[in-house]
């Protein structure tokens, strides 16, 4: 079973053959290996083909950080939508689709201090129909855009 069925398994109230992973609050690739991954500042000064080569070495950075850590999901975060896709389609290519891609996902509802939180308690009712039909349409949005 690859991570990403893994994950999508457990998304689904499926039972993977164990439970998937993936880094949610504290971003450990500076902590643990030695470097932070790329963010759209870092490519504000480079030329076209040097942004080409940073996106792409740190998508290979990224395999290596969430392969080490056992994850199953990978987080792409701090870069332009343009840059986004980019990356993933490097970590598609790299890793013949082994790991499900997210671009934003924060289940904290700000940890520490909660503040914000009571959106989500006064809104959970609503969500379930609201959010189906925009998953289908990210999805399919996102995914159109992978493959071009």
């Amino acid at each position: 079973m690859t991570h990403r069925e893994r994950a999508i398994m457990a998304l689904t109230l499926q039972q993977p053959d164990y439970v998937p992973t993936f880094e949610l609050k504290y971003q450990l690739a500076d902590k643990v290996f030695g470097k932070d991954f790329l963010k759209e500042d870092d490519l504000k000064n480079l030329s076209e083909k040097e942004k080409e080569f940073a996106v792409k070495e740190n998508a290979e950075y990224m395999v290596h950080v969430y392969s080490e850590l056992g994850y199953s999901i990978i987080p792409i975060h701090y870069l332009s939508d343009e840059h986004i896709m980019e990356t993933a389609k490097h970590i598609n290519r790299i890793t013949n689709n082994e790991f499900l891609l997210t671009v934003h996902g924060d289940g904290t509802f700000a940890i520490p201090d909660g503040d914000g939180s009571w959106i989500l308690y006064t809104e959970l009712p609503t969500i379930p129909m609201m959010l189906k039909p925009m998953r289908l349409s990210w999805h399919i949005l996102l995914r159109r855009r992978i493959r071009e």
